[in-house]
């Protein structure tokens, strides 16, 4: 019986996300920029803060993207760490710029609990749709989703829905 308790616990305990590997989100952005349609991923890029000197991460869409770096000649083999410097203009005018890590890991822990989260997982919810106010969460969310293995898109159509499918289940190559 404790033994049973104690595994009990031990799942209680668990997060229920988990960050993705770092090998895992090169491969998960070199898919992404190879895909510009007209309803881009999201990826998640470590973008330089000149002011601290150290690296944040940053959610934008592949289009945004490619206005900032040429994604036609990018070499995913040599930038193996996601790491862009833009300065500081640049920075300030992305939209994605809109949230700071706390409030990324308050809304992180806001919605662990949600009952969405295990469908997500399984694959039986595959999109979330947003209010049109509510753009800073959409961003949050497809950041949250990158970096937990879910290629993430974004509805050409109407913008506040997203879309989204394991990296590692539905696109990865299995060879």
């Amino acid at each position: 019986m404790k033994t049973l308790i104690s595994i009990c616990l031990i799942f209680l305990g668990l997060p229920v996300f988990t960050q993705t590997n770092t090998v895992l989100k090169k491969q998960m952005f070199c898919t992404a920029i190879q895909n510009l349609s007209t309803s881009p991923y999201y990826v998640v890029i470590n973008v330089k803060n000149h002011k601290t000197g150290s690296f944040e991460e940053l959610c934008i869409d592949t289009h945004s993207l490619s206005k900032l770096i040429n994604i036609n000649k990018y070499d995913c083999d040599k930038n193996s760490d996601l790491q862009f410097e833009f300065d500081e203009k640049t920075l300030d005018d992305l939209y994605t710029r809109i949230y700071t890590r706390e409030e990324l890991k308050l809304y992180e822990d806001s919605i662990k609990n949600l009952d969405l989260w295990p469908d997500i997982k399984t694959g039986k919810t595959i999109s979330k749709v947003f209010k049109q106010t509510e753009f800073k969460q959409q961003i949050m969310f497809a950041h949250i989703l990158f970096n937990n293995g879910f290629m993430v898109s974004r509805s050409c159509l109407a913008g506040n829905i997203i879309n989204f499918i394991t990296y590692e289940n539905d696109i990865k190559p299995h060879f």
